[in-house]
């Protein structure tokens, strides 16, 4: 360890699972287990790590019982694994074997080996194939079969084969990672020049004559290339097609997708996101039908797939004006924010979409009680696009519950935050939102509805500008507040304002 808070960070880092798991491992032990429980259950109750603290109840020995329970932990969570992983179990039978090689048990450590080559076969894992291939070579020299050229000769192809699939993946991880910075620098590729420079610099992505890679690691990091090779081209229909194959790749390799579950969450979340940017909301159903078949091994993944899932299921329900199913929704993710402990501040797009969907509904008392967590957060830097589009959020849903001494609060509480709390980074949108509203609460029924055409004019002037200061910030507030003006100026829902402008972008793209 080398700061005083790395065994906290990683007792916090585990699942509730993971920690079950170690303290009956723990109890175990006996006497000396149940001294360094107690040290694990103390900074387990820490909310932020306190070193004066354990100092007084742990007193001298605490630096080298940390030391002791820290690996400890690593060493429980390796059993933990190795019954949930293959490539844990893979590296266990490498060293059953060697502990068998070593016994002189040969017979049986080449069975061992056998299962474990096996199974790394299944998976792709040249790195343990090689190691694997090593200690077949030395059992057959001390087993000295008959036959054992033939054998040493089919060993040295074996390991030509992995050190080229080995070479092949790294050639592309290569080119992931400089295409990786290249997304960093944001190259200007309007620029013929640096265009064809970027073009030249990653000719062998599209190289037409170029073969597929032979090896399935190597081709899901192919299609990972070519897609982030097109993002930087902002040429999103083939950062499309590129993710769908990847996204495919791992439907035709279920073992790798089970063992390597976060990375192939991360791959279709790109393929959503890309959808989303291409307004295919229809695409979204399958997609998400897709991630929800699929089985999460632990708890850490059954989080993760929760906050991707929730995310995107908001998404698709804001985006298509589809509702069946979207109450049902926030229901899911208030559960899942408490089962999962969802920290707001670290999920801010989380729960500020679930406010949205909430105003889309008209749900105005659930738009207020998910905007007020984003409005008294006490992290102020973080996401501050949702911040204040919460804030604004909430001023409407508190104008349309008509309650005089809620408006009149909100607006108080807005005005302060938008001037002090947001050092005057408000964008424009939210500015004029903010007006038009106090506006509103001050006028009567009857000339509501003339400051309402009034706004929807003002916004329309405001989205047809492209300045890149005035769009900025807005996190959807544009195009949610026009659906709500349209609703309020039509007599129509808000969603059946949004279903309207699908069918009519559908009917302009046909």
């Amino acid at each position: 360890m080398k700061s005083k808070a790395d065994l906290f960070h990683l007792i916090k880092a585990m699942s509730k699972s993971e920690k079950r798991y170690f303290t009956l491992d723990a109890q175990k032990t006996g006497k000396k287990g149940s001294k360094y429980l107690d040290l694990f259950q103390v900074i387990n109750a820490m909310n932020d790590y306190d070193e004066a603290k354990l100092k007084k109840k742990f007193a001298k020995s605490l630096h080298s019982d940390k030391a002791y329970l820290y690996e400890a932990i690593l060493s429980s969570m390796r059993d933990y694994r190795s019954s949930k992983s293959k490539i844990a179990q893979i590296k266990e039978m490498i060293l059953d074997s060697n502990y068998l090689y070593e016994r002189g048990l040969y017979d049986q450590c080449e069975e061992r080996l056998d299962d474990a080559k096996a199974l790394a076969l299944e998976l792709d894992e040249q790195l343990e194939l090689l190691e694997i291939n090593k200690l077949e070579r030395i059992l057959v020299w001390n087993k000295k079969e008959s036959n054992y050229e033939t054998q040493l000769d089919q060993l040295r192809t074996e390991k030509q084969i992995s050190i080229q699939a080995i070479e092949e993946e790294f050639k592309y991880l290569d080119i992931y990672d400089q295409l990786s910075k290249e997304v960093i620098k944001r190259p200007d590729l309007d620029d013929p020049a640096r265009k064809e420079e970027f073009n030249k610099n990653f000719s062998l992505l599209i190289d037409k004559h170029l073969a597929l890679p032979d090896t399935p690691q190597a081709l899901r990091k192919y299609y990972q290339c070519l897609a982030l090779f097109y993002q930087l081209q902002a040429n999103y229909e083939k950062v499309f097609e590129y993710y769908s194959l990847v996204v495919d790749w791992w439907e035709h390799n279920k073992k790798m997708r089970s063992e390597e579950f976060f990375r192939y969450i991360v791959d279709i979340s790109n393929l959503l996101f890309i959808c989303l940017r291409l307004k295919r909301y229809e695409l979204f159903p399958d997609l998400i039908k897709q991630i929800e078949a699929s089985t999460p091994n632990n708890q850490h993944d059954q989080r993760i797939v929760f906050k991707r899932l929730s995310l995107y299921k908001l998404v698709y329900f804001i985006n298509s004006g589809e509702s069946n199913g979207a109450k049902a929704l926030i229901a899911e993710i208030e559960e899942g924010i408490e089962k999962f402990k969802i920290s707001i501040e670290n999920n801010l797009p989380l729960i500020g979409n679930t406010a949205i969907l909430a105003f889309i509904l008209e749900d105005y008392p659930a738009t207020c009680k998910w905007a007020d967590q984003v409005i008294k957060l006490r992290k102020r830097d973080a996401r501050q696009d949702v911040q204040r589009a919460m804030h604004i959020l909430y001023l409407i849903a508190t104008f349309e519950l008509d309650n005089i001494d809620l408006t009149d609060n909100a607006i108080r509480l807005v005005q302060r935050n938008l001037a002090q709390r947001f050092e005057g980074k408000a964008g424009i949108f939210e500015i004029t939102i903010f007006e038009y509203i106090k506006k509103m609460h001050n006028t009567d029924v009857q000339q509501q509805q003339g400051v309402l055409i009034d706004l929807k004019e003002t916004f329309e002037s405001l989205m047809a500008n492209t300045s890149t200061e005035i769009k900025k910030g807005t996190y959807g507030l544009d195009e949610l507040i026009m659906h709500w003006i349209e609703s309020k100026t039509t007599d129509i829902s808000i969603i059946e304002a949004i279903q309207d402008k699908q069918s009519k972008l559908q009917t302009a793209n046909n």
